[in-house]
This record gives structure tokens, sequence and C-alpha cells, in this order.
């Protein structure tokens, strides 16, 4: 009788204020009735919350990050393309022309459909590279180039403009003035809208680029 009574004594010892456990006893049974509490219905949910919470947040990062890389990827394929067409001239030693085209996503540098004077012979870089995955981000673009970009025998240009690149989730809009004879005047953020014709006083230099 008197060794029950201990045995229960003992074992309400390792009980909390609440009815849990707190300490298990050295050498106790598995099936004993003092076990480790598991997680309730309602903890677990708050954790499969803020997981997703967690996860949202992080794919939002990933994704404008990524959308970013891409704008600056496509900004550097602009310029790019204008020093192949200037290193091009030079080398045939013969002016050249390339046309831009603004056609979204499908933007990019092509040789142009007049033959005078004669295309650059490069080939048609594209601003944006195809990842092949789907939802892939929208380029918009727009320039105020009046035709074909021309390249003279020493690599001069001889036409200028302005063009603006953005993708859609990124507030950011980068944009390229090119000056005649000089080439790459300019190249930075666009602080306005992204219109037909963009502007090449709103363009301002960002040492990011």
């Amino acid at each position: 009788m008197t060794r029950s009574v201990i045995g229960a004594i003992n074992a309400n010892d390792n009980l909390g204020s609440d009815g849990n456990c707190w300490l298990k006893p050295l050498g106790q049974s598995l099936f004993s009735p003092c076990q480790a509490r598991g997680f309730t219905l309602p903890e677990l949910l708050v954790v499969v919350i803020i997981l997703a919470i967690l996860t949202t947040l992080g794919m939002n990062i990933g994704s404008g990050y990524l959308k970013r890389q891409q704008l600056e990827g496509a900004t550097r394929r602009l310029i790019l393309g204008l020093e192949q067409g200037r290193d091009a001239a030079r080398r045939q030693g013969a002016a050249c022309a390339l046309q831009l085209t603004a056609a979204g996503s499908a933007s990019g540098w092509a040789q142009p459909a007049s033959s005078n004077p004669d295309p650059c012979p490069v080939a048609s870089l594209p601003l944006m590279e195809s990842t092949g995955w789907p939802g892939q981000a929208e380029l918009q673009f727009a320039h105020n180039f009046s035709g074909p970009v021309i390249f003279t025998a020493n690599g001069l240009v001889n036409s200028g403009g302005t063009a603006v690149l953005a993708i859609a989730g990124t507030d950011l809009v980068r944009c390229v003035v090119v000056s005649a004879v000089v080439g790459v005047m300019r190249a930075g953020s666009y602080a306005g809208a992204i219109t037909q014709s963009p502007s090449a006083s709103s363009c301002k230099p960002d040492s990011r680029l």
C-alpha cells in the first residue's frame, strides 16, 4: 500500500499545474501516463501560416530580383549592339547600318531592309534572352530613332536618339542616350513615363549600371 502511494506521488511530481508532463522520470515506460505533449491543431496551423507567409515573401523578392536582372541585361545588350555596329564598320572600312526595333520582348538590333548603306555584317541581337520559362517578363521598350542607326567607316555614329526600357514588376526604368558622332553619351535611369518619343533630358546618370 505504501509503495503504491509513493509511486503515485512520484508520478504526479512530474506534472505541471496544467496537468502536462514537464519531466520524464528515468526509466519510465513508453506507455506511462506521463508522456511528452505533442503539438495541438491550432499550433500546427499557426506554423503552417507563418511558413506560407515567409514563402510568399521569398518568392516576391526573388521574382523582383530576377526581373531587375533581366532589365539590366536588356540594357547591356542594347549598348552591346551599338558597339558591334561600330566595330563592324571599322573592320570593313565602310559605312553600315543596323535597325533598332521596338516590339516588346522581341525588340532588338536587326539588319535593316534598306541597302543604303549596307547592313552591318553582324547577327541580330534581341534585347531579351529567351529563357523558355512560363510567364517570362514582358519588356516595355520605346525609342525615338528616326531610322536605321548608321555607323561610319571610322566607327562613328551618324544618327542619335533615346531609348527607354522597363519590365513590369519593378519600378526601375533604364535609358540609353545615343548622340551622333560620339555614340553612347549617357546610360542611366529614366525619370518619366515610357512614351513613343522619350526625352534625353529625363535620362539621369546611374552609377549602378
